[in-house]
């Protein structure tokens, strides 16, 4: 599917540093820098990215605690916690946007809920990761259905506001 890196070690934290992109963090879509507000000591970001540096349009992964959230990376300057894996796209063959909405489908949610483990909180082992299967249109047809797709769920986006404006004005 593509290349792929573990961060799999745990990370000291710090009060100040580098942004830590935990699983609290990985939203559906998108980093929720809110979530959870975690650092590491900038001294110890090459120890700890020693497997590579985010880059812009990897795609984050949460393997557990949640299972299968998914957001690209828009911020190079993180670092990436356990329990989540990056994926670097080849650009000749994968469009980020649009990998990133199939990772989101129910048709990839229902192959991640089929080979998880765990009873209290699902999770994937990262052998199971070369099972998962995704579709690859034509690169052309990946960026089109990105950008409708962007397109779309931007006006959804601004509804959603207006309601929830509406609502508080209610209040």
């Amino acid at each position: 599917m593509t290349s792929l890196i573990i961060e799999a070690r745990r990370q000291k934290k710090t009060d100040d540093g580098i942004f830590l992109v935990t699983a609290k963090n990985v939203r559906m879509g998108f980093i929720d820098y809110e979530a959870s507000k975690e650092y590491v000591a900038e001294e110890d970001y090459d120890e700890i990215m020693r497997r590579g540096l985010p880059k812009l349009g990897d795609i984050l992964f949460t393997t557990e605690a949640p299972l299968g959230n998914v957001a690209l990376v828009d911020d190079e300057n993180v670092a990436m916690a356990q329990r989540i894996i990056r994926f670097r796209m080849k650009k000749v063959r994968f469009e980020s946007s649009f990998t990133l909405y199939e990772m989101m489908s129910d048709h990839f949610q229902n192959q991640l809920k089929s080979l998880s483990t765990g009873s209290t909180a699902e999770g994937l082992k990262a052998s199971k990761l070369t099972i998962l299967k995704i579709i690859s249109p034509p690169l052309h047809e990946q960026t089109a259905i990105a950008t409708y797709l962007d397109r779309e769920t931007a006006k959804i986006d601004r509804l959603v506001a207006k309601v929830d404006a509406a609502i508080a004005c209610l209040q």
